[in-house]
Order: C-alpha cells, then sequence, then structure tokens
C-alpha cells in the first residue's frame, strides 16, 4: 500500500524514515539482507526519489543501513530498538461517568508491545465525554488532519468507531483493531464478557445457586448481557426477574450502595450467587456487605469476579471463584490483529475472542495459567452480531 507523504521536506523525510524501518520490520530483513532497489522503493512507498535517498542517507548516519558502491543498500543493523517504523493512533476509552482502571491499564500495555514492533503512539481523547454512541473520526481532534497528512498509519480504537467513519478508513486503507467488550463492531479483539457471565452463570448453578444475578456497569454492554443471563434462566427453567437476576451500576462506588440494597432486601428476594461483569464493582459490593452485615441477616452469596491479573486486588472474602484476565495477552492479540490488518490488502474484517479462564487463588499471585483467544462459543456470543 502506498503511504500518502505531504508537508515540509522535513516531515516527508521522517516519513519515508519510518516507512524504510517498517518495511524492515515487517519483511523481518536481518543483517545483511539487501533492501529493494531505489525505485523500488519509490514504488513500495509511494514517494519521490530525492524522498527515498535523503530518508537512506539519514538512516546510514544512524547506523541502521549501509551502501556498497554499485551493489544497492543493505541492513547495517537489524536492532531496530528504539526505531519509529509506523504511528499508532490510540483512541482511549472515556466514559461519562468516569475513568475505567482497565482500560487504562490496557492502553499502556498496548503502547508498549506496539513500540516492540517500532511503533510509536499518539493518543486522541475525545472531544467530549459521552457515552459510547456514535464516535466517529471528527469527534477525536487533530485524528483526521493526523490521517490525511500520513502521520498516523493505523487506528487502535477503543471506543468502537462506526457508520461512515468506518467506510471512509476502509477505503484509504487505515488498518483498525477494535478493543474491548462486545459492541456493534466486526473487526477486532473482543474481551468476551458475554461468554464469561454464561459460564459463571454455569458454575453458580453447580454449586447450588437458583437465584443467581449478574452485576455489571451499566451502558451499552447491557443488552447483550442482559440476553445471556434471560438465556441461562430459560434453559434451566429457572424464574427469571429482569430487576432481581440482572443488576446494574453506575459508578464503582456505587457498588457498596448495591451491597446495602441486598442486605435490606427480604431474603427470598436476594440472590443466591453473584457474577461479576467488573472486578472494581464487585470489590465495593463485597466491601459494602462485609461493612454491614452485622445490621442485617446473615448474607453469604457465592460470588464469581471477572479479575485481572496485573492488578492483583484481594476480595474482602476468600471463597471467591475468579476469572482471569491478562492484560499483556490482550495487548498482544491487539497488536497481532492491527499487523494483520495492516498486511492485508483488501482489509477484511476479523474477529478475535479473548475468553477468560477459570483462575485460582494460589496461582494468581505465582505461575498464571495460560490465558486463550479462541473462536466464539455460539451459546454465549452469538448474541454480540445481532
Amino acid at each position: 500500500m502506498s503511504i500518502p507523504v505531504s508537508g515540509t521536506r522535513g516531515h516527508k523525510t521522517e516519513m519515508a524514515k519510518q516507512a524504510i524501518i517498517r518495511y524492515i520490520q515487517e519483511a523481518k530483513l536481518r543483517r545483511g539482507d539487501k533492501l529493494p532497489s531505489q525505485e523500488e522503493l519509490k514504488s513500495i512507498l509511494g514517494l519521490s526519489g530525492t524522498t527515498v535517498i535523503r530518508a537512506i542517507d539519514e538512516l546510514k548516519s544512524e547506523g541502521l543501513v549501509a551502501a556498497r558502491n554499485k551493489v544497492g543498500v543493505f541492513v547495517q543493523s537489524d536492532d531496530l530498538s528504539g526505531k519509529v517504523g509506523r504511528t499508532v493512533a490510540l483512541l482511549p476509552f472515556f466514559d461519562i461517568d468516569g475513568i475505567s482502571p482497565f482500560f487504562t491499564c490496557l492502553a499502556l500495555r498496548i503502547q508498549y508491545k506496539l513500540r516492540q514492533v517500532c511503533s510509536q503512539t499518539l493518543i486522541f481523547p475525545p472531544r467530549h465525554l459521552r457515552r459510547l454512541e456514535d464516535f466517529g473520526v471528527d469527534d477525536f481532534p487533530g485524528l483526521a488532519e493526523s490521517l490525511e497528512s500520513g502521520k498516523v498509519h493505523a487506528i487502535v480504537d477503543m471506543v468502537g468507531l462506526h457508520g461512515p467513519s468506518l467506510d471512509a478508513l476502509a477505503e484509504r486503507q487505515i488498518p483498525l483493531t477494535y478493543v474491548g467488550a462486545p459492541y456493534m463492531v466486526k473487526n477486532g479483539v473482543i474481551v468476551d464478557l458475554a461468554e464469561y457471565c454464561g459460564s459463571a452463570l454455569e458454575l453458580l448453578r453447580r454449586h447450588g445457586c437458583r437465584r443467581p444475578a449478574v452485576v455489571a456497569p451499566s451502558g451499552y454492554i447491557r443488552n447483550i448481557l442482559l440476553e445471556v443471563t434471560a438465556r441461562f434462566f430459560a434453559r434451566h427453567q429457572l424464574p427469571f426477574d429482569p430487576e432481581l437476576s440482572y443488576l446494574e451500576v453506575d459508578a464503582i462506588e456505587e457498588g457498596r450502595h448495591l451491597g446495602r440494597r441486598l442486605l435490606a432486601s427480604p431474603p427470598e428476594r436476594r440472590p443466591d450467587g453473584l457474577v461479576m461483569a467488573d472486578e472494581f464493582i464487585g470489590h465495593d459490593l463485597l466491601t459494602g456487605i462485609a461493612l454491614l452485615e452485622k445490621n442485617y441477616p446473615a448474607y453469604h452469596p457465592a460470588v464469581t469476579i471477572a479479575r485481572n491479573r496485573q492488578f492483583r486486588i484481594a476480595p474482602p472474602r476468600d471463597d471467591v471463584f475468579f476469572y482471569d484476565k491478562d492484560l499483556d495477552v490482550i495487548a498482544e492479540l491487539v497488536v497481532e490483529h492491527l499487523l494483520r490488518q495492516g498486511n492485508d490488502h483488501h482489509g477484511n474484517p476479523t474477529m478475535v475472542y479473548y475468553q477468560m479462564r477459570r483462575g485460582e487463588d494460589e496461582a494468581f499471585f505465582g505461575a498464571a495459567p495460560p490465558a486463550r483467544a479462541l473462536e466464539p462459543d455460539p451459546e454465549f456470543s452469538a448474541v454480540i452480531g445481532k
């Protein structure tokens, strides 16, 4: 794919250097390997011969390549650490109710993984904080101009771009990878909360729960998780009440308020099992119950928590069932997906589902069980495509 380059002479030369470094990295060239000829580089990179020559001269002075008279240009050093071959726009997740610890830490992990493949990251915060509804490229100041000038070569999307923006990016062959919970996207890495909730509900049922409830953040994920919950109750012919079986929380600090509400409810209307879709809300809810339970009839529901391995936060109970999310594995999947998008000139959309696995408490602070990216479970993930 030709790389559009515009702007000043220095800018063009820098963009050409990035393109050549990117070519070396993607072609897996090693020391002593020959680069394409000047004419071939002009065609591959979509640049003028003068710009290519200036870029090669600067890379020679940096010791990355070396020229042999009448033979060509060769890789002098295959150590690309610190070199920038592409610039990736990162569209971070900011919810109207606050910053998500999970997405904030995941963004840092993605930046680190991108740096390992010669990519620098530019963060483009949205112009306005609001619930995820209809974000487009123009909602991120500076993004459209950076794409137009060729300063940005690819996008990692945490908000769910859709509509005309997606069509325009596909037409211009800008690689894009979405990462996050199930959403109305068809190209990216899905942290499969739907599969987790279905699996956790089944686990609680095997441990005797007959009135389990899913506790999840409010927002765009609601319809998907609510349908998974309803399917579980229908499959096992259990009475389903959306007000009791699916509990929404708007912010982390509201977890303990929900705990107080559950304690104050009649025992027959309390869930006997809780599936926590958010680790921090789950911890706050359990803390609220622990602080207040002496004032209420005993309440000790079975609990599952989707935890982040890197956070290492212990809940106030030691009998919790954990499902692990590994930020490093998710970040690796994002970078791999983005690079595949860049190498696929047809821009064919692909979905990768990251499914959490049951974790053991003793493994939490020791060796992690391997997390895997799998094809979606048709029972719990089919609703994502609706």
